[in-house]
């Protein structure tokens, strides 16, 4: 087996569950090596014999699309990392029924996974597109400079949930390449029980990124009176 992680061809997947409770334990992992990747739901209970059973998969992923994907400038040189999906995360680790993933020119997508063998998107947030704007903290517009013209942002950070910063409820912070630090409500909608919802980008965004200003701004005065 190849052992070097840039150039090996295997596909590992290394599990160890410990004092699982009754019942099925399920993880949500991304492929490695692949553009376009798409997330998989693994019944992992059995930790000796794992089986995927549903995958997590936009249309931007379907290889029915990979010629017209692979044409799609996202950068002055390609696709690039095109609309795979980088991170995903859950509102809760011990009861997962959202998974957040940040999916790079696709924006941010929200899936049901209460069901873990038949997850489904929810809600999607797709940041403003900053054009040429230059942006020397951001990865993508370093990359992509002028006169390339930027038509999406890279969505490349990991979720958080309330539950991440040790609280019961709260908004989901976010972070993109061009737009920076987001906060962000789903839709009421948009639930695991619910139908689907959108955390619109647009004249929605300017909102978003208020919030998540006002918020920053509330801490940095608790702090300075500390």
């Amino acid at each position: 087996m190849n052992n070097d992680p840039t150039t090996s061809t295997d596909r590992v997947l290394r599990l160890k569950v410990e004092a699982a409770k009754p019942g099925k334990v399920f993880l949500v992992a991304l492929e490695r090596g692949i553009t376009w990747a798409p997330g998989y739901s693994i019944d992992i209970s059995d930790p000796k014999n794992p089986k995927t059973v549903a995958k997590i998969q936009l249309d931007v992923h379907d290889p029915a699309f990979c010629t017209q994907v692979g044409s799609t400038p996202v950068t002055p040189t390609g696709p690039s990392f095109g609309f795979s999906c980088h991170y995903c995360n859950v509102d809760d680790a011990d009861n997962a029924k959202i998974a957040a993933c940040s999916c790079f020119a696709a924006g941010w997508r929200f899936f049901d996974i209460s069901e873990p063998t038949s997850p489904r998107e929810i809600a999607y947030l797709k940041p403003a597109a900053q054009g040429t704007k230059l942006l020397l903290g951001s990865q993508y517009a370093t990359r992509a400079p002028p006169p390339f013209v930027r038509n999406y942002d890279w969505a490349t950070s990991k979720a958080s949930f309330p539950k991440d910063r040790g609280m019961t409820s709260g908004n989901i912070w976010l972070t993109n390449q061009d737009n920076g630090f987001l906060v962000v409500k789903l839709a009421q909608e948009a639930t695991a029980t619910g139908g689907g919802g959108c955390a619109s980008a647009g004249a929605g965004l300017a909102g978003l990124m208020a919030l998540g200003a006002v918020q920053l701004l509330r801490r940095r005065r608790r702090r300075s009176k500390g």
